[in-house]
């Protein structure tokens, strides 16, 4: 929970202009269910859930003088279903997703978390598109099993990060 609370510090009020208009990102950490909560909350509140930036709790290892978790940050975005790739670069990643990437970067670089690797492999990510976010999943197919509530896009960020006691 230490590096989901001092992330989400880090991410406390950023906004984004696109499409002509100014969004709050919304930031959250935890598992699965987490996730899958704020965006029931959300739902039922009608607030605001997107963008959204959302660390994925992992085991911490505590070194003595620091811990260090290893694990994914999330940037997601509503996207429409029937969207083909060249658009969807356009309206989710270009307008949002890579803004949101270069802005928290060098803010996490800045923070009181420290990123471990050297610079060219410190920081991977992936970039998932059309994915169906449901409740007790995260894929790209309907089951049977779950109820997609939410089509995303969302680039998913691995890092490693060390917190100085």
């Amino acid at each position: 929970m230490i590096f989901g609370s001092a992330l989400a510090e880090v991410f406390d009020g950023m906004t984004i202009t696109g499409n002509g208009e100014n969004y709050t990102i919304q930031n959250n950490y935890g598992k699965q269910e987490d996730l899958d909560r704020f965006i029931a909350i959300s739902d039922k509140k009608r607030a605001k859930k997107f963008p959204l930036i959302f660390w994925v709790t992992s085991k911490v290892t505590d070194r003595g003088n620091c811990l260090r978790c290893s694990s994914n940050l999330v940037i997601m975005v509503n996207t429409q279903t029937e969207m083909l790739s060249k658009a969807r670069k356009i309206a989710t990643f270009d307008t949002f997703i890579t803004p949101i990437y270069d802005k928290i970067i060098p803010l996490i670089h800045k923070s009181k978390l420290k990123v471990i690797g050297d610079r060219r492999t410190a920081i991977t990510y992936e970039d998932v598109a059309n994915y169906g976010l449901g409740s007790g999943s995260l894929g790209s197919k309907r089951s049977d099993k779950s109820i997609i509530t939410d089509f995303i896009d969302a680039r998913v960020i691995n890092l490693t990060l060390e917190y100085y006691k």
